[in-house]
């Protein structure tokens, strides 16, 4: 080992390297280490050969029991590991190892590691900048809720698996009434505080499994899996009646909101249909619901 690390070429890439390099036993006794390392590690060499590969490597990470057994198998082995500074702080370690024998047969390791925490938080930027596109891909901006083309699809999904499971399903349409006149005597920023808190309030009081999409302006729609008619109808009573109990605030401003409900519902034992036939018959409903003035409208007994 002392002639490897006294030859010059070698003696120069191993003081010179920006990545750390160790030079180690099996067991996990550090005998050498480059002036990279200790920067890493914020020790210094004699420190980092005091406490060895257990005192510097995060010995609860299932990764480096791994990376052992495979290096003992195969001679080597690169793995990701999170390694330990002084001031305790845990980081994440790119570590490439190799076993060799020096001219005596004895068994050391050699270990190349370099700090990927730069390159981890631009890897975490990256793929939350995937998620939010996909987010805003197929959820409403202002809501946060399901846009029009991505309930529409999910809803033609639901019709599908009613129709496979010998389901029902329904579907409310809300509107706000009396929108207009929020635009028009506070603005479009209250109107927009308004939307949103609207949102919030109808997917609050649906079930885990109902979903929600922004269909257009101030029209909502909720699709109610495996439910019946008189089912959805209960539903849409007691959610208008919700809406209609909550106060909306905009500025120094106490708004007082009511929705009118329109229904519709699919059976599985009913000529296929698609989506948009079925939004049509909750449109339709949710028009002559405001319309009459009685917030729901829909239930069979009621279009016979």
């Amino acid at each position: 080992m002392n002639n490897w690390i006294n030859d010059e070429y070698y003696r120069s890439i191993f003081d010179n390297s920006l990545d750390a390099i160790m030079l180690t036993r099996t067991d996990g006794r550090i005998f050498k280490v480059n002036h990279a390392a200790c920067e890493m590690l914020q020790r210094t060499e004699a420190e980092i050969c005091k406490l060895g590969r257990d005192g510097i490597v995060d010995t609860s990470d299932s990764r480096l029991t791994i990376a052992l057994a495979e290096r003992l198998r195969e001679g080597r082995v690169r793995a990701e590991l999170t390694f330990i500074r002084k001031d305790g702080s845990r980081f994440p370690v790119d570590v490439t190892s190799a076993i060799f024998k020096d001219d005596k047969g004895r068994r050391w390791t050699v270990l190349i590691a370099r700090d990927i925490t730069e390159s981890k938080q631009m890897e975490a930027i990256l793929r939350k900048a995937q998620e939010d596109a996909t987010h805003f891909a197929s959820h409403d901006f202002l809501t946060g809720i399901l846009n029009r083309k991505t309930f529409i699809d999910r809803l033609q999904q639901e019709m599908n698996r009613a129709k496979r499971e010998e389901r029902v399903l329904s579907l409310l349409m809300l509107d706000i009434d009396y929108f207009k006149s929020i635009n028009d005597r506070l603005g479009h920023d209250a109107g927009d505080a308004v939307l949103k808190a609207f949102a919030r309030t109808v997917v609050r009081h649906l079930r885990p499994y109902d979903f929600c999409g922004r269909y257009g302006g101030d029209e909502f729609i909720a699709c109610l899996p495996n439910t019946t008619n008189q089912q959805a109808f209960n539903v849409a009573e007691r959610l208008r009646k919700r809406i209609e109990s909550e106060y909306y605030t905009y500025e120094d401003n106490i708004l007082h909101l009511t929705a009118s409900i329109g229904i519709s519902s699919y059976d599985w034992d009913s000529f296929i249909v698609p989506s948009s036939d079925l939004i049509s018959q909750a449109d339709q409903n949710m028009y002559k619901a405001k319309k009459r003035h009685n917030f729901v409208y829909g239930r069979y007994t009621e279009s016979r």
